[in-house]
């Protein structure tokens, strides 16, 4: 199968994310596509709704490093940064998710790049994301 398109690819990954957040008691909002910065806003759906949290979601197709555009990205990375990593080729496949906050974003990307040898032991690591 062919590779799809990065838009696609990204929308897919922005959705699984908000499915999962929502899941796990966060109400999220979907910042509209094409704005720089954070892709979801969340806040706790039991708790008190004005303390809110930005995410960066970043997908993948495949088992690569993740790409940011460009250093001002990275400087201004939202609190945490959320990789799903999909398979187009098995789409029935649950995707694989690597929750990072900033800090360990920033204290790890070479360059433009978050290689896979830095972000993969963060595996389903929802409980980074705090209350």
């Amino acid at each position: 199968m062919p590779k799809l398109p990065n838009n696609i690819v990204h929308k897919a990954a922005l959705y699984y994310a908000a499915y999962k957040l929502t899941l796990r008691g966060w109400g999220v909002e979907v910042k509209p596509s094409g704005e720089k910065g954070a892709d979801l806003v969340i806040y706790d759906r039991r708790g008190d709704r004005r303390k809110r949290h930005t995410v960066k979601v970043k997908g993948l197709q495949e088992r690569h490093a993740c790409v940011f555009e460009d250093r001002e990205d990275i400087e201004t990375l939202p609190e945490y940064v959320i990789v799903v990593r999909v398979n187009p080729e098995k789409p029935e496949e649950e995707p694989e998710v690597f929750v990072l906050d900033r800090d360990t974003v920033k204290k790890r990307v070479q360059g433009i790049y978050l290689e896979i040898k830095d972000y993969e032991e963060f595996k389903d690591r929802w409980d980074l994301i705090t209350r």
